[in-house]
């Protein structure tokens, strides 16, 4: 249990819960975030992990991106705060505007849930006050990678999260398709992802320095002990179905939120998502880089071909 147990506490908090024989403990936490970039599963993984607190008793009012957007945060928050309290978030910077946000919901007696991005772990100044407003508070924090740091290029790449640097989406004539995020709405829509390989190659061993970088500062700040990664979460989507791993992976993740986790809860619920064991294993890198050949010969060349599937 939290040493700073206050008011914004939720009522479901430092209780024991029993389901189907097993107890758990949910700790005290007035929030809980998930700390994952895009191009991760992550807008997946955060209404699951609604639904997987659900299952553990724990109720939540999830506030999108509200950790780091304050327009998020107020256009979600509309029905805790008062209108004198929307007037004043208006002149908050975004961690007063949290520490309001958590009073609100606290007194719904409910856990606020948001997602943040590792920017956290920066040393810039409004980020490392952020970070130590969420240790301060008591927000329980869990740390997502995507495992193949070429997929994560890859997929930034044909979202247009990159603006360019690592490379630019084409068609399936190598023509630049400006669908981005969209092509996720198309199914008939093929887009490729032209890698710069002069510049993906030192950006990728920047990303692999980065996220030790991530976890050490995220961990003296106190916020997080292990990264887990959005692959194992996922698993069981996957035709091979690994729920197992699956299993094991968010009840990492619950615990990093505080809560001693039923495993049969976990697979319970798992085993009632809609894409469970439907979705084709990962294939070649080839069907989704246009120019697959220089990528394949500059990761070998510079020890990142363990990242490359052929």
């Amino acid at each position: 249990s939290n040493s700073n147990s206050n008011s914004n506490s939720n009522s479901n908090s430092n209780s024991n819960s029993t389901v189907s024989g097993e107890t758990f403990l949910v700790e005290d936490a007035p929030g809980r975030t998930l700390i994952v970039d895009g191009c991760s599963g992550s807008s997946y993984m955060m209404s699951l992990s609604q639904r997987l607190l659900a299952a553990h008793g724990v109720t939540v009012h999830a506030i999108g991106e509200g950790g780091s957007h304050k327009a998020d945060l107020m256009k979600k928050m509309g029905r805790f705060f008062t209108e004198a309290e929307m007037k004043e978030v208006e002149g908050m910077d975004i961690t007063e505007s949290l520490r309001l946000a958590l009073q609100a919901v606290g007194r719904k007696n409910e856990t606020m849930f948001f997602k943040t991005n590792t920017e956290l772990a920066k040393w810039e100044p409004t980020w490392y006050r952020k970070a130590t407003f969420f240790r301060n508070s008591g927000i329980k924090s869990a740390l997502v990678f995507r495992r193949n740091i070429l997929d994560w290029n890859v997929c930034r790449v044909r979202d247009c999260f990159d603006n360019g640097h690592r490379g630019y989406p084409v068609d399936d004539k190598g023509e630049l398709n400006q669908a981005c995020f969209d092509r996720r709405n198309d199914p008939n829509l093929t887009t490729y992802a032209f890698m710069r390989t002069d510049q993906l190659i030192p950006k990728m061993q920047q990303d692999e320095i980065d996220r030790n970088e991530t976890l050490r500062k995220l961990s003296d700040r106190g916020l997080v002990t292990e990264v887990v990664y959005s692959e194992d979460l996922l698993s069981f989507e996957r035709k091979s179905n690994s729920l197992d791993l699956s299993t094991k992976s968010w009840k990492t993740v619950l615990a990093s939120w505080g809560i001693n986790a039923s495993s049969e809860i976990i697979q319970t619920v798992l085993s009632n998502e809609p894409l469970v064991g439907k979705l084709p294993d990962p294939g070649p890198h080839s069907e989704v880089i246009w120019n697959f050949g220089n990528v394949s010969h500059g990761l070998r060349d510079n020890g990142l071909a363990k990242y490359l599937r052929t």
